[in-house]
């Protein structure tokens, strides 16, 4: 399988471009390509692949942009970037059906661990309906991410709120935490790689769920097995939901 990264020169296309190297990776994997600032080539030179996007949401657009104008045999698009407007992603999947060679997955955290957290999380929402548990989901980064809450913290938070009819709030205002939602916390700094920590807090018991990423290698291996996957699917739009 061949495999364009964009954003090459951001922290986790580096990690990519180094795992790509390992024996594990080397014999069906095939890096051909990268668009970064010092590398700014065409997808043109891709007739058949998987781009894998970290990068930033200016840069989603950019890549948007050239592939609407691909013409080739057989394209997919990892979409591992985080902090993309709603606007940009139903963009995405207009494009899917009207490029009939085109499957693009939305993968805000590719660890293999958040997508199971994930699932505990609607789990855990499910066996605590009709208990007296407040929900409250912390998330901590490094001090260089931008946006807040991160994107999987969103996600995993909508997972209890859909479940439990309960709205996400941030920031918390400074009054009586209400009944109905879920809070949600921020912490900025230092070299922290990933770490999410959701909390069912009752009056005489707590019950936590949490995820921590130890190296970035999990986000780069992870990409590779999504790029993997989204190659083996029809033409359309898919989500993490998507992958069982």
């Amino acid at each position: 399988m061949n495999i364009w990264i964009w954003g090459a020169s951001g922290r986790m296309g580096s990690q990519i471009k180094d795992l790509v190297q390992e024996p594990e990776w080397n014999t069906t994997i095939s890096l051909i390509g990268e668009s970064s600032r010092e590398h700014p080539n065409p997808l043109e030179e891709l007739t058949e692949g998987v781009v894998i996007d970290f990068s930033t949401p200016h840069a989603n657009q950019a890549l948007l942009r050239q592939v609407a104008r691909w013409q080739g045999n057989k394209l997919g698009v990892v979409i591992a970037t985080t902090g993309i407007p709603c606007e940009d992603l139903s963009a995405w999947q207009q494009l899917t059906q009207r490029q009939p060679n085109l499957r693009v997955l939305e993968a805000p955290n590719t660890s293999p661990g958040v997508r199971i957290m994930k699932k505990l999380a609607r789990y855990l929402a499910q066996l605590t309906q009709g208990l007296d548990y407040d929900f409250e989901l912390e998330e901590s980064h490094h001090k260089f991410k931008v946006d807040r809450p991160s994107g999987t913290a969103l996600a995993i938070a909508n997972e209890v709120a859909q479940e439990n009819k309960l709205q996400v709030q941030y920031p918390a205002p400074a009054q009586v935490r209400a009944q109905n939602i879920i809070g949600m916390s921020v912490t900025r700094g230092g070299g922290i790689v990933g770490e999410h920590k959701l909390r069912a807090i009752g009056m005489y018991d707590e019950i936590a769920i949490e995820h921590r990423a130890f190296d970035r290698k999990v986000f780069a291996a992870g990409a590779l097995q999504l790029a993997q996957w989204l190659d083996k699917q029809e033409a359309g739009f898919y989500t993490l939901e998507d992958i069982s």
